[in-house]
């Protein structure tokens, strides 16, 4: 794939394969996972699965120890199979088993892996993640967001880490306000940034999520 490519690129299937060569980083893997579950998510989805979520990114952020991220996991996968189960004892429409693939995949990010960019392009194109059009058409824009332009890495300049830099993206990461962002973009422009890239995105519509790359490049997460 070319920097042009990437740029206007729409199709995770094609991304993801990239990303999966290009990097290594388990932590953006893990909440790229997580964000696109956040996504989707709605009333019909188990609490536990959603506990699966919010464990993994906390084991990202290094909150949480890998026995705990497990027994997470499990009762994440628990949930999956009993949705399975009551689904193939009704109506299995497309709309269900939509649901249990989504699940499967909430269960599949709390694992202490790289991997899931290699499950959802070569063990989840025959189930109905190829057919789940609102997953895919979230990935993209949350792929951009979460790993930036891998054609041109940005270096942070130390002079731009103000107290006021520092404090906002801070406070920006716990609190998930990715509405703040401008304001975090305007206090860099004013310790002197002039990337526009970095000032272009922080200022974008988004999405936003944990893990955005600009946000992390001022945290100094990797």
């Amino acid at each position: 794939m070319t920097e042009a490519e990437w740029l206007t690129c729409d199709d995770a299937l094609r991304m993801l394969p990239f990303i999966g060569r290009v990097l290594t980083d388990s932590r953006k893997v893990r909440l790229l996972a997580c964000a696109c579950c956040r996504a989707v998510w709605d009333d019909t989805w188990p609490q536990r699965s959603r506990e699966a979520i919010v464990s993994a990114e906390l084991f990202a952020n290094g909150m949480l120890t890998e026995s705990e991220l497990n027994d997470f996991r499990s009762l994440a996968c628990q949930s999956a199979q009993n949705e399975a189960v009551r689904q193939s004892r009704m109506r299995f429409t497309e709309a269900n088993l939509v649901l249990v693939s989504r699940l499967t995949f909430a269960a599949d990010a709390a694992l202490k892996s790289d991997h899931i960019v290699f499950k959802v392009t070569v063990s989840y194109p025959t189930s109905s993640l190829r057919a789940d059009e609102e997953m895919k058409a979230i990935m993209p824009p949350i792929l951009k967001d979460i790993f930036g332009n891998p054609f041109c890495p940005v270096t942070l300049d130390p002079s731009w880490l103000t107290s006021d830099v520092r404090l906002l993206s801070t406070s920006i990461y716990a609190d998930r306000a990715f509405d703040r962002l401008p304001i975090l973009a305007d206090a860099l422009q004013d310790a002197g940034c002039d990337r526009d890239d970095v000032l272009n995105h922080l200022r974008g519509d988004g999405p936003h999520v944990l893990g955005c790359w600009a946000l992390d490049l001022v945290l100094g997460k990797s």
